[in-house]
């Protein structure tokens, strides 16, 4: 299974094979955590926060198609009315 990285300094971890099963991480903080590794990677704050920003960029995505939409649809709405207007003074 590959490992998350740490969760205090965001360097790659490694697993070390000890009596304790330790994962280490060697690189920025020097950190031990005496865990499996599916218990490692289970970070459910960082999941949650994921699944929230992207409901927040979909949301994004819909509103914007939505505003497109409706400034096309004006657009077009003016258009005709012109035209109408245009047709009517001839």
């Amino acid at each position: 299974m590959e490992l998350k990285p740490c969760p205090f300094c965001g360097e790659t971890v490694a697993p070390r094979l000890t009596s304790y099963g330790y994962i280490w991480c060697d690189n920025g903080c020097k950190t031990a955590f005496n865990t499996t590794d599916e218990i490692f990677n289970t970070r459910p704050i960082e999941d949650a926060l994921l699944e929230a920003a992207k409901a927040g960029l979909e949301y994004v995505r819909t509103s914007c198609g939505q505003v497109v939409r409706k400034q096309r649809l004006k657009e077009q709405l003016s258009s005709a009315i012109e035209q109408a207007e245009g047709s009517n003074h001839e």
